[in-house]
């Protein structure tokens, strides 16, 4: 037998050969192509991977930066909490200060009110016993009087014709001298009932002040005779004392 292969069995085995390097090499082709296409792929993902992290960088750097801000802002709000309690301690113990001086000034208040009501109450009772004396002197001294005229009579009919008469008369006659008086319930010379139809008094001491004015003016006007008060009497000025504090002037 001949090993030797035919010429034309050589050409067909040459063509298989070259199929078969032609397809080795469109597969090594293609192998190639995706391997760059995957490559390119990677590449890209690369990039947006590199470009997001570059992103997320910046974020946490930003991130990082405004938690150094808040730090520094709970910090600086710390401090100012702190002066705040602080402060309020301080207005706390001023305050229970203030309470304790307000209560004791109310104490004091109160004691003086109730000093105030009782020297009220005594200066009230010291009205009351002086209207009461000045009513009683005056009754004794109209008394008296009233016992002296028959002798100031007889002394006046005796002495009739003397030029001293006048000089040694008892109860000489009085002029008018109204003009000269000025006591604010004077009956004769004051407007006193008119004005105490409608006047009210400011306190309970203006009250008895009015009460001792009424008194007096009812006094110097018993009897239907209107007198003047301090004209018609001998101690001219006996019977003064001030009007309510609001008493018309």
């Amino acid at each position: 037998m001949s090993s030797t292969v035919s010429e034309p069995n050589m050409q067909k085995l040459m063509d298989e050969i070259e199929k078969l390097i032609k397809r080795a090499n469109r597969d090594h082709e293609d192998k190639i192509e995706h391997l760059q296409k995957e490559n390119n792929e990677l590449v890209s993902d690369k990039t947006n991977l590199t470009t997001k992290i570059e992103e997320y960088e910046d974020k946490i750097r930003k991130l990082k930066q405004e938690n150094n801000e808040l730090v520094t802002d709970k910090t600086n709000l710390t401090t100012k909490i702190e002066e705040k309690e602080d402060e309020i301690r301080k207005l706390k113990q001023e305050n229970n200060e203030l309470v304790s001086d307000k209560t004791n000034l109310t104490t004091k208040i109160e004691e003086y009110e109730d000093k105030i009501r009782k020297l009220q109450q005594e200066n009230n009772e010291l009205v009351t016993d002086k209207t009461n004396i000045t009513t009683k002197i005056e009754e004794e001294e109209d008394e008296i009087q009233k016992l002296k005229q028959p002798c100031m009579y007889s002394v006046c009919a005796e002495f009739s014709n003397l030029k001293i008469y006048n000089r040694m008369s008892v109860s000489p006659v009085k002029g008018d001298k109204g003009e000269q008086c000025t006591v604010w319930w004077c009956p004769k010379h004051s407007n006193f009932d008119t004005i105490v139809k409608d006047f009210k008094p400011n306190n309970e001491t203006d009250q008895k002040i009015l009460q001792l004015g009424k008194a007096r003016n009812a006094y110097w006007k018993k009897n239907g005779e209107i007198k003047c008060c301090k004209n018609d009497r001998k101690k001219k000025n006996s019977n003064d004392f001030s009007p309510p504090s609001n008493w018309p002037k």
